[in-house]
Parts: C-alpha cells; sequence; structure tokens
C-alpha cells in the first residue's frame, strides 16, 4: 500500500536533525587545521631551539646570546604569565588608542567617499592628494607630527586615523558606484530622489568594499599606534617592546611574549570587525553558504 502523502513532513522532519548534526561537525573539522597548524609551528620552533642551544650550559652568555634570538616557546609562555598584567595594561592602552583612531579614520573615510561619489569635482580636486599622502612612511611621518601635537595620546589616534582613512576612502568609493545599472534604471525611472538612490542602493552596495578596508586598516591601526609609541611614548605595547630590545639578551622571552600579545590583540581586532560584518552585512553569498553548512 502506498504511504499517505501525510507522510512526508515526518520524514523530513526526521532527517533535519542529522543534516544539522552533520553541519555543525563541519564546523567542528573546520577549525582543526588552525589548531593542527600551531600545534606543529610549536613543536618545530621548540626542536630547532633545542638544536641551537644543545650543548650550552644555561645561564652562559653564550647561551643567553643564542636563546636572545629565539627563545624556548615554553619559556615564551612563563615570562608572559609572570608579566601578565603589565603586558595586558600595556595591551590595553594600545587598543584603546587604535580603536578611537580607527573609528575617526573611518567615518573621515566614509565621509570622504560619500562626497566623491556625490560630486566628480570633489573628487578630480583631492583624490590625487588623498593617494599621495599615503606615500609618506609613517615611521617618517610620526616624528613630524609628534613636533606638531605634543600629545603622546593625540598622536597615536592621529596616527591610527590617518593609516584608516585611505583604504575606507578608496574602497567605499568603488563600492558606491559599482551598482547593478538595471537597479539604477529602475529607481530612476520611478523618480527615486538622490538621497533615496544612495539609501536604498548605493549605500548597501558600499557596505562589503567598506568591511574589507575596515578589516585591511583594523591591523594597520593598531601598527600605527605602536609606531606612535616608538617615537617618545610613555605607555602601551611600543613603549615596553622598545625597553625590552635594549636588553635583548636578558628579555628575549619577555619580548617574544610581548610581540605574541601584539599578534593576538590583532587577530581579535580583525576578528571583531569580520563578526560586525557577518552581522551587518548577512546577505553576502560566503555567509549564506556558511549559514547552510556548505562549503
Amino acid at each position: 500500500m502506498a504511504r499517505p502523502l501525510t507522510e512526508t513532513p515526518a520524514i523530513t522532519q526526521a532527517g533535519a536533525p542529522p543534516a544539522k548534526s552533520a553541519a555543525g561537525a563541519s564546523r567542528v573539522w573546520g577549525r582543526l587545521p588552525p589548531l593542527l597548524t600551531l600545534s606543529v609551528l610549536v613543536l618545530l620552533w621548540e626542536g630547532v631551539v633545542w638544536l641551537r642551544l644543545n650543548g650550552l650550559q644555561e645561564g652562559t652568555f653564550a647561551y643567553r646570546q643564542a636563546q636572545s634570538y629565539l627563545p624556548y616557546p615554553h619559556k615564551v609562555l612563563e615570562a608572559y604569565a609572570v608579566n601578565a598584567g603589565s603586558f595586558l595594561r600595556a595591551g590595553g592602552i594600545t587598543l584603546g588608542n587604535a580603536a578611537i583612531g580607527f573609528g575617526l579614520g573611518a567615518l573621515v573615510g566614509y565621509s570622504l567617499a560619500l562626497l566623491m561619489a556625490r560630486a566628480r569635482w570633489i573628487e578630480r580636486s583631492f583624490y590625487l592628494y588623498i593617494v599621495g599622502s599615503q606615500m609618506v612612511p609613517i615611521i617618517a611621518l610620526a616624528p613630524i607630527l609628534y613636533g606638531i601635537i605634543r600629545d603622546e595620546t593625540a598622536l597615536k589616534i592621529t596616527i591610527a586615523a590617518y593609516l584608516t582613512f585611505f583604504p575606507v576612502t578608496v574602497n567605499v568609493l568603488r563600492g558606491l558606484r559599482s551598482v547593478d545599472p538595471q537597479a539604477l534604471d529602475l529607481l530612476h525611472s520611478i523618480a527615486a530622489s538622490p538621497w533615496e538612490i544612495y539609501r536604498k542602493l548605493r549605500i548597501p552596495a558600499a557596505m562589503p568594499f567598506l568591511f574589507n578596508a575596515l578589516r585591511i586598516a583594523s591591523t594597520g591601526s593598531l601598527i600605527g599606534a605602536i609606531v606612535a609609541e616608538l617615537m617618545g611614548g610613555n605607555s602601551g605595547l611600543g613603549v615596553l617592546i622598545l625597553t625590552l630590545q635594549y636588553n635583548s639578551y636578558g628579555a628575549a622571552d619577555r619580548l617574544w611574549a610581548l610581540i605574541g600579545e601584539t599578534a593576538l590583540i590583532g587577530v581579535l581586532f580583525f576578528g571583531a570587525v569580520s563578526l560586525a560584518e557577518r552581522w551587518l552585512v548577512p546577505w553576502q553569498p560566503e555567509f549564506r553558504r556558511a549559514a547552510s553548512g556548505r562549503d
């Protein structure tokens, strides 16, 4: 006897949990490669240092000199555990200033892109100088700005904003103009105002470009804040890095621990921007594929 049609939804529902569990298993397996890569790198690091230091007596000048280039990873972890409080305070100062400059630079860059997309003469007047401003090495610009601003916190924020506004301006401008011509013709056909065209078409189309720029600028703003601290700051990651470099023989493990924290802060900053993109721009194809469990 043929099965009644009313049993079809039950079959679909019964098959749903395995699909969800398969998607969950896929996500778990997707996290394994980075962990395996990190484990292999740490093991290689440990082995290379062992080969370099094998036969050297700990505490001797030759041992300290060899370890100053590449200390044991477990020594680095021990150094971070001992100095975690001061390292985290310095990281918080640097990240806070970088985040403020990141936000200000993003706001300036987004505003410039809107103005240049609205009026061609504004783009022709400023675009070339915006590009030229990025040709100045930040390591040369920081001392000049420090002589003008004379405030450590303001300098960090300014340099972070300086490194943020350019990628935001260029990418958002491209996004505002990368709209579907048919959608633009449709809005023109219903007599949509320029503001409605921007609000309903151009600004949503530019959102993926904006977050692509913000991901790039997130690490750049952090580097800018650290460079500003190297120029004569009193607090932050750059100050600690500079201090430990002067005592590289005795502080190599702490210096490497600080470098590891800096890299981790950059990764977390980058991840926060990526997470915000997933929340605010969920219509992108890669996010829909991830939600459905497909690669």
